[in-house]
């Protein structure tokens, strides 16, 4: 898919203006920071607009395992009797036809007709299905958690225009546009059609409403969009024939507290009128006259609230109505049946904040390389229908780990060159020690694992992401503590944990990795042992040396521990829970060679 920005000078005021209000103006939005304005992107390449079937459908159009079957509508998803779907009904021409599928069945006719589809054929909730005489098939919450980004449609009248009136090309965009982090801004000019389109056309207004804008218009038509709206709407059967529309019932401002959102977010955006440049302009808001609207004062919080009732509309933006975890599992298979998969922007169990169109195609390359791995998978015994088991055995049970977790000292005096010595030298000093807390245990129970690292290395990022696997956010958090400053990393383990996890299949292909439990702290007896373990060692900050170069135990900033006062036995039991590692020394113990030899 090609992704460009047409750039037009005509929008450099108005951006001007919205960071003359505080908003940050970015060029690019797709960045690490995405609140802001800046022009929009447009999915063109060389001047020609793309859509998933220009650059997806055409390129393969001719090969012969493609075929579109056009004029065609589906109407019930057959299943056998163990509830594997087999086959898709359709109507063509006025006759009815039944495509047989032999692997599976890929459900992708959108948000709306998605799970109508889906009832139709008996997967939905179970009354509802029953009130229209159709025979359930899986009880699922089908059609719940509709979402949708609401607008508000706000026209500046400009007394001097920017834009060139012209019609372009039709490979132009005809006109510059903003976008913000909750905003698009359409810059229109004089003596052109394009508000009317956008208005009546595009979004569905009542041609009075636009007609009044029209008359009054010659400038800046925004959207304010809400981006996620607390409540969720839903879509049902209206009938039992699918060639009716489903029923939809889209929640908008069904919480108060949405409709209040949206009068301090206008009352916030309104304030572009005071800027420099619109006030050159003389850019004024356009009150397009609803009757309901005229008992309040105009600008009064009574007014934008009947404005916003009146003038909300979809962005066409409606995602979630069969998301993950509730209709569709992770790869996106129907739950409670075999052979169906949905692919549309339905399964996204919340919607994203942005036009959901990237994120659509996002699911379905995804969802592509899911098809083909699980066609390609080893059939397992039970398909093959033969019996693979050689020997009943507790093959992957009772594995064990040494558990660790990190703990960094930061201290302000380095007695450790910061310089990088040579390659074929350890970069820091290592320090190693054994430590029993049960005198009457004669071997180690827990091992002490130090670094001393000097002043602006690199080598506590490194130990921390890339040798022992923390999160970004955990290794930045201990870093950023010790910038300028010197540290001791510390790595506490405890080398005979009580818990042990196990070693399963994931998948039946030997290329698959295998699924790991590890069961760390699945004995609260470990946690405890761990709590005194680190109690102990935190008093080496008392001794002579970590005292005299002012030594400080640093908290990493876990949100969950700050419910609790550093260092009592709550905070550390939390704090091991969050960071626990495993160190690189996995052992897989079989139960005893014995038990193995077949």
């Amino acid at each position: 898919m090609g992704v460009a920005r047409q750039p037009s000078l005509a929008a450099n005021p108005y951006l001007v203006s919205f960071g003359e209000l505080g908003n940050k103006v970015m060029l690019d939005e797709n960045g690490p920071d995405a609140l802001g304005f800046t022009q929009s992107m447009f999915m063109l390449t060389d001047g020609v607009r793309q859509c998933s079937a220009y650059s997806y459908i055409r390129p393969v159009k001719d090969r012969k395992n493609v075929f579109v079957l056009r004029h065609t509508c589906a109407i019930k998803i057959l299943f056998n009797k163990k509830k594997r779907a087999v086959a898709v009904e359709a109507y063509r021409n006025n006759q009815k036809y039944v495509f047989k599928a032999s692997k599976e069945i890929i459900l992708c006719t959108g948000v709306f007709k998605t799970p109508q589809l889906l009832m139709l054929s008996g997967i939905g909730h179970k009354k509802h299905l029953e009130s229209f005489n159709i025979k359930t098939v899986s009880d699922l919450p089908v059609g719940d958690n509709m979402q949708d980004h609401l607008a508000v449609s706000i026209i500046h009248r400009m007394d001097k225009s920017i834009v060139d009136p012209v019609v372009p090309l039709p490979t132009i965009i005809p006109f510059p546009v903003i976008t913000g982090t909750v905003i698009i801004g359409l810059i229109f000019g004089k003596d052109t059609p394009y508000l009317l389109l956008a208005c009546a056309v595009l979004f569905g207004y009542k041609p009075e409403i636009c007609d009044s804008f029209n008359k009054q218009a010659l400038g800046f038509y925004t959207f304010l969009t809400m981006l996620h709206p607390e409540p969720t709407g839903k879509v049902r059967l209206n009938t039992a024939n699918p060639f009716d529309h489903p029923d939809i019932t889209t929640g908008y401002y069904k919480n108060r507290s949405d409709l209040d959102k949206m009068v301090t977010f206008m009352k916030d955006y309104l304030r572009v009128g005071n800027t420099t440049f619109f006030t050159k302009v003389k850019g004024s808001f356009i009150d397009p006259g609803f009757v309901e609207c005229k008992k309040y004062t105009f600008g009064s919080d009574e007014f934008l609230r009947c404005y916003i009732l009146h003038a909300t509309v979809s962005v066409y933006h409606s995602t979630s109505t069969c998301p993950m975890g509730s209709v569709v599992d992770s790869r996106l298979r129907v739950y409670k049946v075999s052979k169906l998969r949905v692919v549309d922007a339905s399964v996204m169990p919340t919607i994203p904040s942005g036009n959901p169109n990237a994120a659509v195609i996002m699911i379905a390359e995804k969802a592509s390389d899911m098809i083909k791995e699980d066609a390609h998978k080893f059939p397992s015994c039970k398909e093959l229908k033969k019996d693979c088991v050689i020997a009943d055995l507790p093959v992957g049970d009772n594995w064990q780990d040494h558990q660790a977790i990190s703990v960094v000292h930061r201290t302000d005096k380095s007695i450790v060159d910061p310089v990088v010595p040579l390659p074929n030298i350890i970069p820091f000093p290592v320090v190693n020690g054994l430590v029993s807390l049960n005198k009457t245990k004669p071997y180690g129970e827990y091992q002490v694992f130090g670094l001393v690292i000097g002043k602006d290395t690199p080598y506590l990022l490194l130990a921390c992401a890339i040798v022992f696997g923390y999160k970004p956010e955990i290794c930045d958090s201990f870093n950023n503590q010790v910038l300028g400053s010197n540290s001791f990393y510390t790595l506490l383990t405890m080398l005979y944990p009580d818990s042990k996890g196990k070693i399963r299949l994931k998948s039946a292909d030997p290329l698959d990795d295998p699924e790991i439990t590890t069961d760390f702290y699945k004995k609260t007896s470990d946690l405890d042992k761990m709590v005194v373990f680190m109690r102990d060692y935190l008093r080496l900050s008392n001794t002579t040396f970590f005292t005299q170069v002012n030594a400080s135990f640093i908290d990493p900033g876990f949100v969950e521990c700050k419910n609790y006062t550093l260092g009592s036995d709550e905070f550390l039991r939390i704090f091991y829970m969050q960071q626990s590692v495993f160190i690189i020394r996995r052992v897989l113990v079989l139960w005893g060679v014995s038990s193995i030899v077949v």
